[in-house]
């Protein structure tokens, strides 16, 4: 697995994940956790699931996708 922050080209079902605002193909990644108002309201928040939230390097959309579903690999220097 690629280190987290590291920047990564992302795949998922198949496909390449390009950012839906400018088209760049190159992302930071990181865990984030999908908790409600009332999980940290009553402390559960650690065990709320983990996604992966990818970055784009270009213009900084940031999307998310469930833990599992993207295929991250280095992006080639450049």
């Amino acid at each position: 697995m690629v280190e987290k922050d590291e920047i990564v080209i992302a795949g998922a079902a198949g496909r390449q994940v390009l950012c839906g605002h400018c088209g760049a193909d190159q992302d930071r990644w990181r865990r984030v956790l999908l908790n409600s108002g009332t999980s940290e309201l009553l402390g559960f928040a650690a065990f709320s699931p983990e996604a992966i939230a990818l970055t784009c390097t270009r213009c900084g959309k940031m999307v998310e996708f469930a833990d599992g579903a993207l295929d991250l690999r280095s992006a080639p220097q450049r």
